[in-house]
């Protein structure tokens, strides 16, 4: 490996889940301590990273991830249990706060994830706990799945779709 040219690059404090739109556009960085979320341009030739914004979250948000379309980013707030959601410009990757946004999220959720329709996302919260959310494709806006939340083993600490 090589570094790319300007890394390492600057973020919120204690950055601790990233991801990114499918088309490798923008990166967005969740930063547990500073309560922020990073927003970066990738440069497609280089790899390097130019800085949009930060944007605010929830209390300590731990983990983010995009919508299999690119257009929404959802952040799992562990210290104030809920979910911010975010639409994303396809032309700058500037975050916009959804209406409605944040939504309930058990407790104490870690990590959120989309399945690979984009239709769905799921929340682990540490109380052994998973939240499913529907995901309006017009607004990105969540709403409770039937049957959720599922009681899972304790304290789910990771989760991953099969695409």
């Amino acid at each position: 490996m090589t570094q790319i040219t300007g890394s390492p690059f600057a973020v919120g404090t204690d950055p601790y889940s990233v991801a990114s739109d499918p088309g490798g556009h923008f990166l967005y960085v969740a930063n547990l301590v500073s309560g922020t979320i990073s927003a970066f341009r990738i440069d497609s030739s280089s790899g390097s990273l130019s800085a949009i914004a930060s944007y605010s979250a929830g209390s300590n948000p731990i983990s983010i991830a995009v919508d299999t379309s690119g257009k929404y980013a959802y952040v799992a707030n562990s210290g104030s249990g809920n979910v911010s959601a975010f639409s994303i410009d396809s032309t700058s990757g500037a975050l916009t706060q959804i209406s409605g946004s944040p939504f309930d999220a058990g407790s104490n959720p870690v990590f959120v994830v989309v399945d690979s329709s984009g239709k769905f996302l799921y929340v682990g919260d540490q109380a052994s706990t998973i939240y499913g959310f529907s995901i309006d494709s017009s607004t990105g806006a969540l709403s409770g799945a039937a049957g959720s939340p599922d009681s899972v083993g304790s304290t789910p600490s990771f989760m991953s779709t099969i695409q």
